[in-house]
């Protein structure tokens, strides 16, 4: 704070950077503004008009999720990555493993990632999803639909012959 305009509104959190500011006239969520507002504030100059002391503040996430055109190209292509890979899902131990990992990840908020903005709760159940941060291990099962197996003998197909196509 020693480069940062005197004020008497200013109230340092947990957060490195992040401020509470008790003037009135700052609008901004939580009252809460980072390094930037503070050093181009123009009412530091004047005395706050809410002088009671405030108690520490705990940090707040104030972290985005990227902006929704960059979600939505995320999306296609681990749709895309989905199709090709035949649709296929991981198993419940794997699904349970990935959640687990996501879980403790500072990069997790609710249900949602905020490095990729996917909702975690379908992204870890798709065996071609992978983790923005590559925390994924490699699934060891899949449980998914697969394509149809065709014998390799021709056995039970059910193929005619150009004579009995005539008839």
């Amino acid at each position: 704070m020693a480069d940062l305009p005197k004020c008497d509104c200013r109230v340092q959190t947990d957060e490195q950077g992040i401020y509470l500011c008790r003037h009135p006239q700052v609008h901004a969520r939580a009252n809460l503004v980072d390094r930037a507002v503070c050093a181009t504030c123009r009412l530091s100059a004047s005395p706050c008009p809410n002088p009671r002391p405030v108690e520490p503040v705990e940090a707040v996430d104030l972290r985005k999720p990227p902006p929704m055109y960059v979600r939505a190209w995320n999306l296609t292509k681990a749709l895309a990555a989905f199709v090709a890979d035949g649709l296929r899902t991981v198993g419940n131990e794997d699904y349970a493993e990935r959640l687990g990992i996501c879980d403790n990840c500072p990069e997790r908020r609710d249900n949602y990632c905020l490095k990729c903005g996917c909702y975690l709760a379908w992204k870890a159940m798709g065996r071609a999803f992978q983790c923005p941060l590559k925390k994924w291990p490699e699934p060891r099962t899949d449980e998914g639909p697969r394509p149809p197996e065709t014998p390799a003998d021709g056995a039970g197909s059910e193929q005619r012959s150009p004579e009995r196509a005539v008839r």
